[in-house]
């Protein structure tokens, strides 16, 4: 049956897409809005070079 992978999944065959982000609360919102950022531009990237 296809569907969604399990997290666990993802992070059993894909560790180079694994992020970890330590540090204080704030550092880390910081940090999650700076990688949003990058992969939200991957993503359009690759959809620009798809069309």
């Amino acid at each position: 049956m296809a569907g969604v992978p399990r997290l666990q999944e993802l992070t059993l065959y894909n560790p180079e897409r694994t992020i970890t982000v330590k540090g204080c609360p704030e550092s880390c919102c910081r940090a999650e809005q700076e990688i949003m950022k990058k992969v939200r531009e991957a993503y359009e990237n690759d959809v620009a070079a798809m069309s």
